[in-house]
């Protein structure tokens, strides 16, 4: 158990407690949001009044504590639909004049919510069963009758199925299923509301992802985008079948929604650690905001974010700021806040700014990342490496809880985004392919010894932390490169890459960086369980019991490897499994895991 010091503690509870806006959503007037906020220390549902700024709680501790799946209102205005039992999840109506709710669709499968129907009669969710399985359903509420939209042998994707403004339609994406799970590539279609008269329309290039993002105003365009390595937004007009697109290719954006007009829309660029807004009109123009700080807009969810004919809603952050809503005019780039964050009794001004920082990889590829240093910090402060999970996630100019709470107690931090991370391109984010755990890990070792050289780092105390993909690479850091680094957590990690080929053929990411078929050596020899006798400094390993990204059984085993090649359990490393699913945002929960990581570093850094 945890023995974490009482400084320590209290810095971990008054950082990581700060509230959270999660999935703001406009209720279909525009006068108000729906969001979650987790002031209460877990996250509830709130109504918020634009105009006085006024916001009501709806929910008491019935939702998700990970609340990831999207919030809809009704046409309305009268009921918001949320889920609440998680991912397992069914859906549920939430009635604003008494708070009352209701279920609308149960099963003992997953049921996700995107959509609801402009007269609110319908219902378009998808139902998952095991493994690579989810099918696109309609929920008709007239008659509470069910349908099936995709085929048996489809996978439906858990981004862009919308009903257009009318009804009439809906957009999708799909892909068929082989005797192998394979969900790299995936198609477009559009199809009456009830499932009839579907077509396939002729957008994007063979193998890259294409989506749809959002309908037009009369339904008479629709927004696409490419994605899986590339990523562009484009315009398909359905009276000509024809699709304009736009941006490089190269540098990587993505679509998220139409402005009034219809003749603009609004997207994403990820450029290195920052995301830019960038608004677009049909001809071509381009114009990126004069944004400060980081837009922390999600292009794959069904955020209704349009406040008027010039006016959107953006989330923005900085690494000194948590995210606050603003209401931010596209036309003079002026903006004022919504919503705000309460930071209650903690110093905003003693959170520490990141600078971005470079160094040299193994082929002398640059790397980059964010660096927290200790303020006043002397020669000799203890180091810890944070790994973003992914691959193909990044560090971000955002607001850093895990980082500001590490450097508050003396630690200097630093983010690298390997190769394979967004924010560089196409062709960095390709680098990754077909070498897992290959270039990605040396980058990771490059960074290591980056930091030896810094002369306010004790190049003794240097450790790393992973969670998800980012605790495979840190796993098998410590054992392909044991005297690099003091310590290591591994958190929520795959172990074994072939059995987690074999037995989770959907674990996402892994389809792109090596073939079980073609390099099962490779996989073999980039498993961490394959190298545990070369442990030399301690490891903890945390994993949830119910992830079901990175199944426990993947930490069990590379437990059960350790004990069998020599090593204790407390001693050389040390392993803990939690109640959790994959990644944690409940405060309590948080706290709970943060408290194990502090405690190991504590005592080994």
């Amino acid at each position: 158990m945890s023995s974490l010091p009482s400084d320590a503690a209290d810095v971990l509870e008054s950082i990581a407690q700060l509230p959270s806006y999660l999935r703001a959503t406009l209720s279909p007037d525009g006068d108000r949001l729906a969001y979650y906020y987790d002031g209460t220390g877990r996250y509830e549902l709130y109504v918020h009044d634009i105009a006085t700024g006024e916001r009501h709680r709806l929910t008491d501790g019935e939702l998700p504590r990970d609340p990831y799946e999207p919030i809809r209102w009704g046409p309305a205005g009268n009921r918001v639909y949320v889920h609440r039992n998680g991912h397992e999840s069914d859906i549920y109506q939430i009635h604003l004049e008494d708070h009352q709710i209701e279920p609308v669709i149960t099963s003992d499968e997953r049921n996700t919510l995107w959509d609801v129907s402009p007269d609110g009669h319908s219902l378009l969710y998808s139902r998952s069963g095991e493994g690579c399985d989810r099918r696109l359903c309609r929920y008709d509420r007239t008659r509470d009758a069910h349908c099936q939209i995709t085929e048996p042998d489809e996978f439906v994707f858990a981004r862009g199925n919308e009903f257009d403004p009318n009804g009439d339609r809906m957009v999708f994406a799909a892909t068929r299923l082989a005797e192998e799970a394979d969900i790299s590539e995936c198609t477009v279609h559009i199809a009456a509301s009830d499932g009839s008269n579907r077509r396939t329309l002729s957008v994007g290039r063979d193998g890259v992802r294409t989506f749809g993002k959002a309908w037009g105003p009369q339904g008479r365009r629709l927004l696409v985008y490419e994605t899986y390595g590339q990523g562009r937004s484009g315009v398909y007009d359905l009276q000509t079948g024809e699709t304009e697109w736009y941006g490089d290719v190269r540098q990587g954006e993505k679509p998220v929604t139409f402005l009034p007009d219809g003749n603009r829309f609004l997207a994403i660029q990820k450029d290195r650690v920052d995301t830019i807004p960038v608004v677009y009109t049909l001809d071509g123009e381009r114009r990126e905001l004069d944004f400060d700080g980081a837009v922390s807009l999600d292009p794959t969810s069904s955020w209704d974010i349009v406040l008027g004919t010039n006016t959107v809603l953006l989330p923005r952050s900085t690494t000194t700021e948590k995210g606050r809503l603003l209401r931010y005019d596209v036309a003079s780039d002026r903006s004022r806040p919504i919503a705000r964050v309460d930071y209650g009794e903690v110093d905003q001004s003693s959170f520490v700014e990141a600078s971005y920082e470079t160094y040299e990889s193994f082929d002398r590829l640059e790397i980059g990342g964010l660096l927290y240093e200790p303020p006043g910090s002397e020669d000799g402060a203890p180091a810890i490496v944070l790994v973003h999970g992914g691959p193909h996630d990044r560090a971000a100019r955002t607001f850093d809880w895990r980082a500001q709470v590490l450097v508050r107690l003396g630690y200097t931090v630093f983010l690298p985004n390997y190769r394979g991370s967004t924010g560089r391109g196409t062709d960095f984010k390709r680098r990754v392919y077909a070498d897992i755990g290959g270039g990605e890990s040396k980058d990771l070792a490059a960074a290591g010894r980056w930091l030896r050289d810094r002369p306010r780092v004790d190049p003794d105390r240097i450790g790393i932390f992973g969670h998800s993909y980012g605790g495979y690479l840190t796993a098998l850091q410590m054992v392909t490169n044991p005297t690099l680094w003091a310590a290591g957590i591994a958190s929520d990690g795959l172990m074994d890459l072939v059995d987690a080929y074999d037995g989770h053929p959907d674990v996402p990411g892994l389809h792109e960086m090596g073939d079980p078929e073609e390099d099962p050596d490779l996989l073999r020899e980039r498993s961490p369980i394959s190298h545990v006798n070369a442990l030399a400094h301690p490891l903890l390993v945390l994993h949830g019991v119910r992830d079901a990204a990175c199944p426990v059984e993947q930490a069990r085993a590379f437990r059960a490897e350790l004990l069998a090649s020599g090593y204790t359990d407390g001693d050389e490393f040390e392993y803990y499994e939690l109640d959790e699913r994959h990644g944690v945002m409940d405060v309590d929960r948080k706290i709970k895991r943060w408290e194990q990581v502090l405690d190991f570093v504590d005592r080994h850094l």
